[in-house]
């Protein structure tokens, strides 16, 4: 990680070097992210194993990676969640069926988005089971 933040920032320093006086590029400072936890979006692809469970997975080169069951990069709060809502979704049908992805936007306050993404149209079995 350090290395890769030392070579973001001389990059963005010889970016900017011949539009900023030197002495700016100077004061410049860098503040290195937490090594785990500090995203507050993530985004997953849903799959169901044989056994039928839900799991998550990224996209790697146009294909679904392997499962994962956390995302050491994301919040705690995304964290925590990813297993409540598979776990809250196995007794749901009608809300399983069709879900391709699941998008988690967290804020700094702790409150969460959670987006279901489906291949299909929702209908009113779909709308009693979310109730």
């Amino acid at each position: 990680y350090d290395a890769l933040l030392c070579a973001k920032t001389d990059k963005v320093r010889a970016m900017f070097g011949a539009v900023v006086a030197p002495e700016v590029l100077q004061a410049l400072q860098t503040f290195a992210s937490a090594p785990t936890h500090y995203r507050l979006r993530a985004r997953f692809a849903v799959r169901e194993d044989p056994a039928g469970d839900l799991g998550y997975c990224m996209w790697d080169r146009g294909g679904p990676g392997p499962t994962l069951s956390h995302f050491p990069v994301a919040s705690r709060e995304i964290n925590a969640l990813m297993p409540r809502l598979a776990t809250a979704l196995e007794g749901l049908p009608e809300m399983r069926h069709g879900l391709q992805a699941v998008h988690f936007l967290g804020t700094l306050a702790g409150d969460m988005l959670v987006t279901l993404i489906y291949d299909r149209p929702l209908n009113d079995l779909w709308t009693t089971e979310a109730k």
